[in-house]
């Protein structure tokens, strides 16, 4: 089974399925990162509220001077 494409390239379902795989993984692979960027982001947010106010944070975000 086959399709044809613009320049008579035949595709087959086994290298659609591929394809759609590797769209798949390099989807998850951007999210990943997103949340990565993202939790970075507010720890250096937090790491410099923490600077500024002069108490520091423990790794879960909470006051450590109580």
């Amino acid at each position: 089974m086959s399709e044809q494409r613009g320049g008579g390239t035949a595709i087959t379902d086994r290298a659609r399925r591929q394809a759609e795989e590797k769209k798949r993984r390099l989807a998850e692979a951007l999210r990943a990162n997103l949340r990565r960027r993202k939790a970075q982001s507010r720890a250096r947010d937090e790491a410099e509220a923490s600077l500024e106010s002069g108490v520091p944070t423990t790794k879960d975000g909470a006051d450590s001077s109580s």
